[in-house]
């Protein structure tokens, strides 16, 4: 699994971690800012909520509203199919 870190955190424990010449840890930060960056987005956590404005089997995303006729959405979706979402508890 990949790992994704910060690069200023990077830097900052480079930093501490080794006694450099400035010459050193310019090269050092200069190498870490041209790494490419990772095709990443921040995880979104959400959970299926029972929608009281329609009959039993309704059940709405907490995170956009989306709201889905599956009875057992919370069981068949781990995920928001409109947005996204993580799902991290149950209705």
């Amino acid at each position: 699994m990949s790992e994704y870190v910060e690069k200023e955190t990077t830097k900052a424990i480079v930093c501490d971690s080794l006694e450099l010449y400035t010459s050193e840890y310019d090269i050092l930060c200069d190498a870490i800012d041209n790494i490419p960056p990772a095709d990443v987005v921040p995880v979104v956590y959400s959970e299926w909520m029972e929608n009281e404005n329609f009959d039993d089997g309704f059940w709405t995303c907490s995170a956009c509203g989306f709201v889905s006729e599956a009875d057992a959405a919370p069981y068949l979706y781990r995920y928001c199919p409109h947005c996204g979402a993580k799902m991290q508890a149950e209705g």
